[in-house]
Protein backbone atom coordinates (compact mmCIF):
# COMPACT_ATOMS: atom_id res chain seq x y z
CA UNK A 1 0.00 0.00 0.00
CA UNK A 2 1.22 3.48 -0.84
CA UNK A 3 0.28 6.67 0.99
CA UNK A 4 -2.81 8.55 -0.22
CA UNK A 5 -2.50 11.19 -2.91
CA UNK A 6 -3.67 14.58 -1.64
CA UNK A 7 -5.76 16.71 -4.00
CA UNK A 8 -5.95 20.44 -3.21
CA UNK A 9 -8.31 22.91 -4.87
CA UNK A 10 -7.68 26.61 -5.37
CA UNK A 11 -10.02 27.40 -2.47
CA UNK A 12 -8.00 25.15 -0.17
CA UNK A 13 -4.64 26.66 -1.16
CA UNK A 14 -5.77 30.30 -1.10
CA UNK A 15 -4.10 31.94 1.89
CA UNK A 16 -2.51 28.68 3.01
CA UNK A 17 1.09 29.80 2.45
CA UNK A 18 1.85 33.41 3.47
CA UNK A 19 3.87 35.47 1.02
CA UNK A 20 6.47 36.14 3.72
CA UNK A 21 7.14 32.40 3.88
CA UNK A 22 6.94 31.80 0.13
CA UNK A 23 9.72 34.29 -0.64
CA UNK A 24 12.52 32.48 1.26
CA UNK A 25 11.26 29.14 -0.07
CA UNK A 26 11.82 30.38 -3.62
CA UNK A 27 15.13 32.00 -2.71
CA UNK A 28 16.39 28.56 -1.70
CA UNK A 29 14.98 27.08 -4.91
CA UNK A 30 16.87 29.59 -7.04
CA UNK A 31 20.02 28.89 -5.04
CA UNK A 32 19.60 25.18 -5.78
CA UNK A 33 19.16 25.92 -9.47
CA UNK A 34 22.22 28.16 -9.61
CA UNK A 35 24.31 25.53 -7.81
CA UNK A 36 23.04 22.88 -10.28
CA UNK A 37 21.39 21.00 -7.44
CA UNK A 38 17.99 21.25 -9.13
CA UNK A 39 17.11 20.51 -12.73
CA UNK A 40 14.40 21.76 -15.05
CA UNK A 41 13.71 22.50 -18.69
CA UNK A 42 11.99 25.58 -20.14
CA UNK A 43 8.23 25.46 -20.15
CA UNK A 44 6.73 23.96 -23.25
CA UNK A 45 3.49 25.19 -24.85
CA UNK A 46 1.56 23.67 -27.70
CA UNK A 47 -0.61 26.31 -29.37
CA UNK A 48 -3.53 25.64 -31.66
CA UNK A 49 -5.95 28.19 -33.15
CA UNK A 50 -9.63 27.77 -32.35
CA UNK A 51 -12.54 28.54 -34.68
CA UNK A 52 -13.60 32.18 -34.84
CA UNK A 53 -16.54 32.80 -32.50
CA UNK A 54 -17.98 35.27 -34.99
CA UNK A 55 -17.13 38.43 -33.03
CA UNK A 56 -13.63 38.93 -34.42
CA UNK A 57 -11.92 37.63 -31.27
CA UNK A 58 -8.73 35.68 -31.88
CA UNK A 59 -9.04 32.43 -29.89
CA UNK A 60 -6.37 29.85 -29.11
CA UNK A 61 -5.97 26.65 -27.13
CA UNK A 62 -2.65 25.88 -25.51
CA UNK A 63 -1.29 23.01 -23.49
CA UNK A 64 1.22 24.18 -20.89
CA UNK A 65 3.95 21.94 -19.37
CA UNK A 66 6.51 23.04 -16.77
CA UNK A 67 8.66 20.29 -15.12
CA UNK A 68 11.39 20.28 -12.45
CA UNK A 69 13.33 17.93 -10.19
CA UNK A 70 14.46 19.16 -6.75
CA UNK A 71 16.55 16.58 -4.86
CA UNK A 72 16.94 18.86 -1.84
CA UNK A 73 13.17 18.56 -1.32
CA UNK A 74 13.03 14.95 -2.47
CA UNK A 75 10.49 15.72 -5.18
CA UNK A 76 9.82 16.06 -8.88
CA UNK A 77 6.89 17.99 -10.26
CA UNK A 78 5.19 19.09 -13.44
CA UNK A 79 2.64 21.79 -14.01
CA UNK A 80 0.08 20.84 -16.64
CA UNK A 81 -2.56 23.19 -17.93
CA UNK A 82 -5.14 23.29 -20.70
CA UNK A 83 -6.06 26.90 -21.43
CA UNK A 84 -8.14 28.95 -23.85
CA UNK A 85 -6.92 32.46 -24.61
CA UNK A 86 -8.76 35.24 -26.39
CA UNK A 87 -7.37 38.49 -27.74
CA UNK A 88 -9.86 41.33 -27.45
CA UNK A 89 -9.74 45.08 -28.02
CA UNK A 90 -11.03 47.45 -25.32
CA UNK A 91 -10.55 51.22 -25.37
CA UNK A 92 -8.21 50.92 -28.39
CA UNK A 93 -5.98 48.43 -26.55
CA UNK A 94 -5.66 44.75 -27.27
CA UNK A 95 -5.31 42.34 -24.38
CA UNK A 96 -5.03 38.59 -23.98
CA UNK A 97 -7.52 37.05 -21.58
CA UNK A 98 -8.11 33.51 -20.37
CA UNK A 99 -11.85 32.77 -20.18
CA UNK A 100 -13.05 30.85 -17.13
CA UNK A 101 -13.06 27.08 -17.14
CA UNK A 102 -9.32 26.52 -17.46
CA UNK A 103 -7.90 23.22 -16.25
CA UNK A 104 -4.49 23.35 -14.57
CA UNK A 105 -2.71 21.20 -12.00
CA UNK A 106 0.69 20.62 -10.42
CA UNK A 107 1.60 16.97 -9.93
CA UNK A 108 4.21 16.25 -7.25
CA UNK A 109 6.13 12.96 -6.94
CA UNK A 110 8.50 11.56 -4.34
CA UNK A 111 11.84 10.95 -6.05
CA UNK A 112 12.83 7.89 -4.02
CA UNK A 113 9.55 5.95 -4.12
CA UNK A 114 8.22 7.45 -7.37
CA UNK A 115 4.87 7.72 -5.60
CA UNK A 116 2.56 10.58 -6.51
CA UNK A 117 2.24 12.81 -3.44
CA UNK A 118 -0.27 15.39 -4.56
CA UNK A 119 -2.34 17.01 -7.28
CA UNK A 120 -2.77 20.73 -6.73
CA UNK A 121 -4.95 23.13 -8.71
CA UNK A 122 -2.56 25.74 -10.06
CA UNK A 123 -4.33 29.11 -10.23
CA UNK A 124 -3.51 30.30 -6.70
CA UNK A 125 -0.05 28.73 -6.89
CA UNK A 126 0.72 30.56 -10.14
CA UNK A 127 0.07 34.05 -8.79
CA UNK A 128 1.83 33.28 -5.51
CA UNK A 129 5.04 32.06 -7.17
CA UNK A 130 5.24 35.09 -9.50
CA UNK A 131 4.86 37.50 -6.60
CA UNK A 132 7.30 35.57 -4.42
CA UNK A 133 9.87 35.68 -7.23
CA UNK A 134 9.60 39.48 -7.25
CA UNK A 135 10.16 39.30 -3.50
CA UNK A 136 13.31 37.20 -3.97
CA UNK A 137 14.82 39.85 -6.25
CA UNK A 138 13.71 42.85 -4.18
CA UNK A 139 16.55 42.94 -1.59
CA UNK A 140 19.09 43.18 -4.42
CA UNK A 141 17.25 45.73 -6.57
CA UNK A 142 14.98 47.92 -4.41
CA UNK A 143 16.31 50.94 -2.52
CA UNK A 144 16.31 50.48 1.24
CA UNK A 145 14.30 53.68 1.71
CA UNK A 146 11.53 52.78 -0.77
CA UNK A 147 8.16 54.08 0.43
CA UNK A 148 5.83 54.22 -2.59
CA UNK A 149 4.67 51.33 -4.77
CA UNK A 150 2.96 51.93 -8.12
CA UNK A 151 0.91 49.09 -9.61
CA UNK A 152 -0.43 48.92 -13.14
CA UNK A 153 -3.04 46.18 -13.22
CA UNK A 154 -5.76 45.04 -10.82
CA UNK A 155 -5.97 41.27 -11.18
CA UNK A 156 -4.66 38.40 -9.09
CA UNK A 157 -1.11 38.89 -10.41
CA UNK A 158 -1.23 42.55 -9.38
CA UNK A 159 -2.42 41.52 -5.91
CA UNK A 160 0.47 39.08 -5.66
CA UNK A 161 2.95 41.83 -6.55
CA UNK A 162 1.49 44.06 -3.84
CA UNK A 163 1.80 41.28 -1.26
CA UNK A 164 5.38 40.51 -2.31
CA UNK A 165 6.66 44.06 -2.04
CA UNK A 166 4.84 44.66 1.23
CA UNK A 167 6.67 41.60 2.61
CA UNK A 168 10.07 42.34 1.02
CA UNK A 169 10.07 46.15 1.43
CA UNK A 170 8.32 46.84 4.74
CA UNK A 171 8.99 50.58 4.49
CA UNK A 172 6.23 51.01 1.91
CA UNK A 173 3.52 53.34 3.18
CA UNK A 174 1.70 54.27 -0.03
CA UNK A 175 0.39 52.35 -3.05
CA UNK A 176 -0.93 53.87 -6.28
CA UNK A 177 -3.03 51.74 -8.62
CA UNK A 178 -4.05 52.13 -12.24
CA UNK A 179 -6.00 49.77 -14.47
CA UNK A 180 -8.30 50.41 -17.43
CA UNK A 181 -11.63 50.12 -15.66
CA UNK A 182 -12.21 52.84 -13.02
CA UNK A 183 -14.57 50.81 -10.84
CA UNK A 184 -12.16 47.87 -10.71
CA UNK A 185 -9.10 49.93 -9.79
CA UNK A 186 -11.11 51.65 -7.05
CA UNK A 187 -12.12 48.29 -5.57
CA UNK A 188 -8.59 46.97 -5.87
CA UNK A 189 -7.09 49.99 -4.13
CA UNK A 190 -9.61 49.74 -1.33
CA UNK A 191 -8.88 46.05 -0.88
CA UNK A 192 -5.09 46.33 -0.72
CA UNK A 193 -5.36 49.31 1.62
CA UNK A 194 -7.42 47.17 3.99
CA UNK A 195 -5.17 44.13 3.64
CA UNK A 196 -1.84 45.85 4.19
CA UNK A 197 -2.79 48.83 6.32
CA UNK A 198 -1.32 51.43 3.96
CA UNK A 199 -2.71 54.37 2.05
CA UNK A 200 -3.80 52.95 -1.32
CA UNK A 201 -5.11 55.25 -4.03
CA UNK A 202 -6.62 54.58 -7.44
CA UNK A 203 -5.23 57.02 -10.03
CA UNK A 204 -6.52 58.09 -13.44
CA UNK A 205 -3.57 57.10 -15.64
CA UNK A 206 -0.61 54.75 -15.83
CA UNK A 207 1.81 57.66 -15.64
CA UNK A 208 0.17 58.79 -12.40
CA UNK A 209 0.95 55.37 -10.89
CA UNK A 210 4.58 55.61 -11.99
CA UNK A 211 5.41 59.23 -11.13
CA UNK A 212 7.01 59.46 -7.71
CA UNK A 213 6.98 55.68 -7.15
CA UNK A 214 10.08 53.96 -5.81
CA UNK A 215 8.84 50.59 -7.09
CA UNK A 216 6.61 49.97 -10.10
CA UNK A 217 4.95 46.61 -10.78
CA UNK A 218 3.33 46.01 -14.17
CA UNK A 219 0.91 43.06 -14.15
CA UNK A 220 -1.49 43.36 -17.07
CA UNK A 221 -2.79 41.34 -19.99
CA UNK A 222 -2.15 44.16 -22.50
CA UNK A 223 -0.53 43.47 -25.85
CA UNK A 224 0.76 47.03 -26.18
CA UNK A 225 2.95 49.10 -23.84
CA UNK A 226 1.03 50.65 -20.96
CA UNK A 227 4.22 52.02 -19.39
CA UNK A 228 6.87 54.18 -21.02
CA UNK A 229 10.42 53.98 -19.75
CA UNK A 230 10.73 57.76 -20.03
CA UNK A 231 8.35 58.05 -17.07
CA UNK A 232 10.68 56.23 -14.67
CA UNK A 233 12.47 58.39 -12.12
CA UNK A 234 15.99 57.96 -10.80
CA UNK A 235 16.26 55.18 -8.25
CA UNK A 236 13.12 53.38 -9.36
CA UNK A 237 12.81 49.60 -9.46
CA UNK A 238 10.41 48.14 -12.04
CA UNK A 239 9.16 44.59 -12.35
CA UNK A 240 7.23 43.43 -15.41
CA UNK A 241 5.38 40.13 -15.53
CA UNK A 242 4.32 40.16 -19.17
CA UNK A 243 7.54 41.00 -20.99
CA UNK A 244 10.40 39.02 -22.45
CA UNK A 245 13.71 40.74 -21.93
CA UNK A 246 15.94 38.86 -24.35
CA UNK A 247 13.90 36.95 -26.88
CA UNK A 248 11.47 39.66 -27.99
CA UNK A 249 10.48 43.26 -27.60
CA UNK A 250 8.57 43.80 -24.33
CA UNK A 251 4.80 43.56 -24.45
CA UNK A 252 3.18 45.84 -21.87
CA UNK A 253 6.24 48.04 -21.28
CA UNK A 254 8.29 49.80 -23.94
CA UNK A 255 11.90 49.19 -24.89
CA UNK A 256 13.06 52.36 -23.16
CA UNK A 257 12.74 50.58 -19.78
CA UNK A 258 15.64 48.24 -20.60
CA UNK A 259 17.65 51.01 -22.23
CA UNK A 260 17.45 53.15 -19.09
CA UNK A 261 18.00 50.33 -16.60
CA UNK A 262 21.46 50.04 -15.07
CA UNK A 263 20.69 46.52 -13.85
CA UNK A 264 18.46 44.01 -15.66
CA UNK A 265 17.60 40.73 -13.94
CA UNK A 266 15.86 37.78 -15.58
CA UNK A 267 14.64 34.62 -13.89
CA UNK A 268 16.52 32.46 -16.41
CA UNK A 269 18.30 33.25 -19.68
CA UNK A 270 17.52 29.79 -21.04
CA UNK A 271 13.83 30.11 -20.27
CA UNK A 272 13.62 33.68 -21.46
CA UNK A 273 15.06 32.77 -24.86
CA UNK A 274 12.18 30.36 -25.47
CA UNK A 275 9.38 32.14 -23.65
CA UNK A 276 6.26 33.30 -25.47
CA UNK A 277 7.02 31.10 -28.45
CA UNK A 278 3.72 30.97 -30.28
CA UNK A 279 2.08 33.42 -27.88
CA UNK A 280 3.59 36.77 -28.84
CA UNK A 281 1.49 39.50 -30.45
CA UNK A 282 2.01 40.08 -34.13
CA UNK A 283 4.90 42.41 -34.82
CA UNK A 284 7.10 41.27 -31.92
CA UNK A 285 10.77 41.54 -32.78
CA UNK A 286 14.10 40.71 -31.10
CA UNK A 287 14.76 43.10 -28.23
CA UNK A 288 18.42 43.69 -29.06
CA UNK A 289 19.51 42.49 -25.60
CA UNK A 290 21.83 39.54 -25.13
CA UNK A 291 22.67 37.35 -22.16
CA UNK A 292 25.65 39.60 -21.51
CA UNK A 293 23.26 42.47 -20.75
CA UNK A 294 21.32 40.68 -18.01
CA UNK A 295 21.89 38.89 -14.71
CA UNK A 296 20.10 35.69 -13.74
CA UNK A 297 18.18 35.69 -10.47
CA UNK A 298 20.00 32.59 -9.24
CA UNK A 299 23.31 34.44 -9.66
CA UNK A 300 22.03 37.27 -7.46
CA UNK A 301 20.90 34.84 -4.77
CA UNK A 302 24.28 33.06 -4.78
CA UNK A 303 26.27 36.30 -4.74
CA UNK A 304 27.62 35.76 -8.23
CA UNK A 305 25.74 38.65 -9.85
CA UNK A 306 25.58 42.38 -9.24
CA UNK A 307 22.42 44.07 -8.07
CA UNK A 308 21.83 47.74 -7.26
CA UNK A 309 25.02 49.65 -6.37
CA UNK A 310 23.68 53.21 -6.38
CA UNK A 311 20.44 54.77 -5.13
CA UNK A 312 20.12 56.67 -8.41
CA UNK A 313 20.10 53.56 -10.61
CA UNK A 314 16.99 52.29 -12.34
CA UNK A 315 16.70 48.52 -11.89
CA UNK A 316 14.50 46.19 -13.91
CA UNK A 317 13.34 42.67 -13.05
CA UNK A 318 11.92 40.78 -16.01
CA UNK A 319 9.72 38.39 -14.02
CA UNK A 320 7.86 36.65 -16.79
CA UNK A 321 8.86 33.06 -17.33
CA UNK A 322 7.15 30.20 -15.50
CA UNK A 323 9.77 27.90 -13.97
CA UNK A 324 9.39 24.41 -12.64
CA UNK A 325 11.36 25.07 -9.47
CA UNK A 326 8.80 27.72 -8.50
CA UNK A 327 5.91 25.26 -8.65
CA UNK A 328 7.88 22.40 -7.09
CA UNK A 329 9.09 24.35 -4.06
CA UNK A 330 5.78 26.10 -3.37
CA UNK A 331 3.72 22.93 -3.81
CA UNK A 332 5.99 20.87 -1.55
CA UNK A 333 5.29 23.29 1.29
CA UNK A 334 1.59 23.54 0.41
CA UNK A 335 1.20 19.78 0.72
CA UNK A 336 2.88 19.76 4.12
CA UNK A 337 0.70 22.61 5.42
CA UNK A 338 -2.47 21.06 4.04
CA UNK A 339 -1.78 17.75 5.78
CA UNK A 340 -1.09 19.56 9.05
CA UNK A 341 -4.44 21.36 8.76
CA UNK A 342 -6.43 18.39 7.49
CA UNK A 343 -7.22 20.03 4.15
CA UNK A 344 -7.77 18.38 0.78
CA UNK A 345 -9.20 15.17 -0.63
CA UNK A 346 -7.29 11.91 -0.36
CA UNK A 347 -7.24 9.40 -3.21
CA UNK A 348 -5.82 5.86 -2.98
CA UNK A 349 -2.12 6.01 -3.80
CA UNK A 350 -2.21 2.62 -5.51
CA UNK A 351 -4.28 4.16 -8.32
CA UNK A 352 -1.25 6.19 -9.37
CA UNK A 353 1.61 3.70 -8.98
CA UNK A 354 1.95 0.89 -11.51
CA UNK A 355 2.73 -2.49 -9.95
CA UNK A 356 4.45 -4.68 -12.53
CA UNK A 357 3.27 -8.30 -12.68
CA UNK A 358 6.12 -10.45 -14.11
CA UNK A 359 3.60 -13.14 -15.10
CA UNK A 360 1.87 -10.63 -17.37
CA UNK A 361 5.02 -9.72 -19.29
CA UNK A 362 3.86 -11.21 -22.58
CA UNK A 363 0.17 -10.31 -22.43
CA UNK A 364 -1.64 -7.27 -23.77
Amino acid sequence: MTDPVLVLTNEETRGLLPMAEAIPILARAYADLGAEEAKEIPRQRIHMPLPDAGDGTERRFFLNMIPAVMPSLGIASVRLGAVHTARQTRQARTSATAPSGRSGFVLVWDIESRALLGIIHDDVISALRVGATSGVAAPYLVRADAKTLGIIGSGHQAMSQAAAFMAASPGITQIRVFSQRPERRERFAQRIGELFGVHAQAVDGARDAVTGSDIVAVATTADQPVLEGAWLEEGCHIVATRASAVSQTPIDIDGEVARRAAVIVVNSCEHDAEDLAGDAPLGSEPSGLTEADVTELSALVLGRGQGRTDDRQITYHNNNVGMGIQFAAICRRMLDLAREKGLGTELPGDLFLDQVDPEAEFTL
